[in-house]
């Protein structure tokens, strides 16, 4: 499954719906090369591109995005995030969707901080979002970001192929906030939380929530679980699929979606 980060593909033989997944690997890192400029001209704020190289502390630094503060914990991930899906150009954005999808009702699946959720409610304003983050520290970030906006709602949790309580491991890079997994490749052992995990049937069921148009996913190597514990009927009626693989059982994933 080589992918070069981002390198988006479309699974338009399968089904009516569409996936377009990419692969992770190497997504989140330190940038090698001098990108500063570009983050000061796309974000507008010297803050922002300083933040990228400060240490990380309890200072959050907050970045005006269409008139809307975003927060976020400078010397992190967070910054990545943002830069990658609310900063590039249209074309070069990585949850882009067409618009003929024009979703009623999207999941936001390992929301993180809530910047997917951000670009959905301000291109969806009509759309219900439910945004799952299981991690304390980025859901506090993500309920802080999206407040202002009504359509947004928010579950503290992770999906996953069963109900009850799981433990997740913090990414071996200390920088990447939105690291935690269930798997040990990429993670660090010594830091671990326990998290409410629920199957999406049955948290869908419980929500009253029988038809999704959209599904942003990424969950450091869950997809396979989450995906494939839906019902499927919710399953087969959705009509757009993005996110990102991990290399969990990435092709029985997309075996699965291909039947």
């Amino acid at each position: 499954f080589g992918l070069t980060n981002f390198q988006q593909f479309n699974l338009e033989p399968c089904f009516a719906r569409r996936v377009v997944l990419v692969s992770a690997a190497g997504f989140w890192r330190p940038r090698v090369r001098n990108e500063n400029l570009d983050y000061l001209l796309r974000s507008g704020s010297w803050r922002f591109m300083r933040d990228r190289s400060v240490p990380p502390g309890e200072r959050l630094g907050v970045l005006k995005w269409n008139r809307h503060p975003i927060y976020y914990r400078p010397g992190t991930s967070d910054l990545e995030i943002i830069y990658s899906i609310l900063l590039q150009p249209d074309r070069k954005r990585v949850y882009r969707v067409p618009a003929a999808i024009n979703p009623q009702v999207i999941l936001d699946i390992g929301a993180n901080i809530g910047v997917a959720s951000l670009y959905f409610a301000r291109l969806y304003p009509q759309a219900h979002i439910h945004a799952f983050e299981p991690v304390s520290d980025n859901f506090t970030l993500l309920a802080r970001n999206v407040a202002p906006f009504p359509n947004m709602y928010l579950h503290h949790m992770a999906l996953g192929g069963s109900s009850g309580r799981a433990r997740m491991l913090a990414s071996n890079s200390p920088l990447n906030m939105g690291g935690f997994s269930f798997y040990a490749a990429g993670s660090d052992p010594s830091r671990t939380l326990e998290v409410e995990m629920r199957r999406p049937d049955a948290i869908l069921a419980e929500l009253g929530i029988s038809h999704v148009d959209l599904v942003k996913i990424d969950t450091e190597g869950a997809e396979y679980d989450i995906l494939t514990s839906f019902s499927e009927s919710v399953l087969g009626n959705l009509k757009w699929i993005t996110g990102e693989l991990h290399g969990e059982r990435d092709p029985e994933l997309l075996a699965f979606l291909s039947r």
